[in-house]
């Protein structure tokens, strides 16, 4: 599966904005442009700063069109030149499941765009599905139930969003704790080397196994290492976790609020 680069780190953007274009288009087929300036719309739509959003190439659409086409999700119609495209049934399907999949919206700016996308758009894609072919089977209606599934889609993203939270706080609690244990150890004279092996064992962060922390203190310069293994395990519970800790309780709120519309 050969993408731009761009395309596959906002794949949310891309594979909504070929499903747009795919529906607004209808029999006559969308163009490679048309996918451009979706993409770009949709992704000025969750940018909070003055930028005018995702900007991408003409090339990288098209290498993305290609992918599906080879894929079998999309087919050039042959008469148009430029060229026009449509999506197959089986495209449509898997278009949606990159949409939905968390892996695409690990913001919550992306991920409510993907719950407005589907939540908006729900019975429009329902009717583009079944036109797409002849026959509708149970085992395909359950399939496109399940992608469209908003609902299922907020508890999944509740889940994770608690699941965040209890890393935040136990990042928070560890830290709290090595920087007491590492003060009140220093000031009852035990040695700093004995202290980091403590903190190291008892309060492991998360990189630990890759390099441990009695190995990456060494990289500090000697000067700094006390003030690293107190004021900077506070300061990283201030200015870093406790603001992202409050942003993640405001977000889970926010996700309680749309589960109950």
């Amino acid at each position: 599966m050969r993408y731009s680069s761009n395309a596959l780190r906002h794949q949310l953007f891309v594979a909504a904005a070929v499903v747009a274009a795919h529906s607004t288009a209808g029999a006559s087929g969308f163009r490679q442009k048309d996918v451009r300036f979706l993409v770009e719309l949709f992704s000025n739509w969750v940018e909070s700063s003055s930028s005018s959003g995702l900007i991408v190439q003409n090339t990288q659409v098209i290498r993305y069109l290609d992918s599906l086409i080879k894929e079998g999700y999309a087919r050039r119609l042959p008469r148009d030149k430029p060229p026009t495209y449509r999506l197959t049934r089986t495209g449509l399907l898997e278009l949606l499941a990159r949409i939905i999949d968390p892996d695409n919206a690990r913001t919550p700016e992306q991920f409510l765009f993907a719950l407005f996308f589907i939540r908006n758009y729900r019975s429009k894609i329902q009717d583009l599905v079944i036109a797409e072919g002849t026959l509708f089977p149970r085992s395909l209606k359950i399939e496109l139930d399940t992608l469209l599934d908003c609902r299922e889609l907020l508890r999944r993203e509740i889940s994770r969003t608690h699941q965040q939270l209890k890393r935040l706080e136990l990042r928070i609690e560890d830290n709290i704790k090595a920087s007491e244990r590492v003060s009140t150890g220093l000031r009852r004279g035990q040695p700093f080397e004995e202290l980091v092996c403590e903190v190291e064992k008892l309060y492991p962060y998360e990189l630990n196994s890759q390099k441990p922390l009695s190995e990456l203190i060494h990289l500090i310069p000697a000067e700094n290492r006390t003030w690293e293994l107190t004021e900077g395990f506070k300061g990283r519970v201030d200015c870093i976790w406790r603001p992202m800790r409050k942003q993640l309780r405001e977000y889970l709120e926010t996700l309680q609020e749309l589960e109950r519309l």
